[in-house]
């Protein structure tokens, strides 16, 4: 990898890890929101857990990409071993 393609990837990461945070900051304040509202009126049914699920999926899915396994490019050894395997 060349160094502005290096440079390039660490900025892309960088502004992932941003994101997810900022996602996470608004959803918590989208939450507070919500709980406020629903403890202010009858407090019956707790539907801010609905928030919570959606925020929680967005943020499982924004972390899984930014420090899940990471997919990397294929290597010409391994387009090599598979023309060899050809029939």
């Amino acid at each position: 990898m060349t160094e502005p393609d290096a440079r390039k990837e660490a900025i892309d990461r960088l502004t992932a890890k941003r994101g997810f945070w900022g996602l996470a900051a608004s959803g918590l304040a989208a939450l507070i929101i919500a709980t406020t509202i629903w403890a202010l009126t009858d407090a019956g049914y707790f539907w801010p857990i609905w928030i919570v699920f959606g925020i929680g999926i967005a943020l499982l899915m924004r972390g899984w990409t930014i420090w899940g396994p990471k997919r990397r490019g294929i290597t010409e050894d391994e387009i090599q071993r598979e023309m060899g395997n050809r029939r």
